[in-house]
């Protein structure tokens, strides 16, 4: 009996010495607080907040929560395995790329990945949900865009951020998930756009996967290009379903909404109570025999072109207003809406 007390003491010192720093964590949530906060491996309480938003991730486990309370600008995060950050209201919370080591959940910076090339880039499990709010990403200095989504279940972001900074990405922010599942992304209330060579957002997901898109009340502004929705290198019947509502598209050297499907894949796009604006190539661009776009109330103004359908299809109720330097296009030459847009009665 004395033997078995001994060793069960042991162990039990030996459990307390390797507990975790989350685990006093209540609810698995660190808080961050850039101005009077002190990084410790055990900050992160209310009452003893972290400093540095990469202190409060490694403090974390997978699925925890991250709230950043006042402004603050961080360098980049590499992120394998779920959790949300919050910033504050005032969206003073700025996460940009640097070249430095990335923040890594449940480790210290640079555990994760040595390097990152975005702002925030997600490579996380077929079933890891991520979720944004208040955060402004910056791809800095930067070649390849202010977010990545490599892989994920889903990522939620609400009153988010997207800028280009002083660099030449191709898009701000690139999806290709691979889980072989339904991959879901939803933008609602945010901003994405400042860049003059780099496009908004490209989702293109890879092998069996597919990709559920809702867009909602986002402004996508002064860009190459604002969306594109690409079933090209998915195998799954339904490649991306898309669907972009109440939103502001405008101001683009290329296209602003495109759904490209060449292949066997389908991409479907739904445009509803929009403004598509001043697009110097052609508002909605429908590529590929198995592409396919509904427009519903949607204002299509200043384009050089209002819809291009380049082998798919165009529905419409007929409820659109145009106003272009030609309304519609079938494979770029300008043709009249009445042979481009297939009017459908609502039921």
């Amino acid at each position: 009996m004395r033997k078995f007390v001994i060793v069960a003491g042991s162990l039990a010192i030996a459990a307390v010495g390797i507990t975790p720093a989350w685990a006093a964590l209540v609810n698995n949530t660190a808080y961050v607080e850039p101005t009077t906060g002190t990084d410790s491996g055990s900050c992160g309480a209310a009452t003893s907040p972290c400093a540095t938003l990469n202190q409060a991730l490694a403090n974390i486990s997978s699925g925890g929560v991250v709230y950043v309370l006042s402004g603050g600008t961080f360098g980049p995060i590499y992120l394998t395995s779920a959790v949300s950050i919050t910033g504050p209201a005032d969206g003073s919370l700025n996460i940009v790329w640097s070249g430095a080591a990335p923040g890594c959940v449940g480790a210290a910076a640079g555990t994760c990945q040595a390097t990152s090339n975005y702002a925030v880039d997600i490579e996380a499990g077929s079933t890891d949900v991520f979720k944004f709010k208040y955060v402004l990403f910056n791809n800095g200095n930067g070649t390849n865009g202010a977010m990545k989504v490599g892989n994920a279940s889903g990522v939620k972001m609400d009153d988010v951020v997207l800028r280009g900074g002083n660099g030449s990405p191709p898009q701000l922010l690139l999806a290709t998930p691979n889980t072989g599942g339904q991959f879901q992304l939803l933008i609602q209330k945010g901003n994405i756009g400042y860049s003059s060579s780099a496009g908004g957002v490209v989702v293109q997901p890879q092998g069996s996967t597919s990709a559920a898109v809702d867009i909602s009340k986002v402004t996508v502004q002064n860009l190459a290009f604002g969306l594109k929705f690409n079933a090209n290198s998915t195998s799954a019947a339904i490649g991306v379903e898309a669907s972009v509502n109440d939103s502001e598209i405008l101001n683009f050297s290329g296209s602003g909404v495109a759904a490209v499907a060449t292949g066997s894949s389908q991409a479907r796009l739904a445009v509803t109570r929009s403004n598509l604006l001043n697009a110097a190539q052609q508002a909605v661009q429908v590529n590929g025999a198995n592409a396919q776009a509904n427009l519903y109330l949607d204002t299509i103004f200043g384009n050089a072109v209002g819809v291009n359908v380049v082998g798919g299809t165009a529905n419409t109720l007929g409820n659109n207003d145009f106003s272009n330097g030609n309304n519609c296009a079938s494979g770029g030459t300008p043709t009249a809406c009445s042979s481009v847009l297939t009017t459908q009665s609502p039921e």
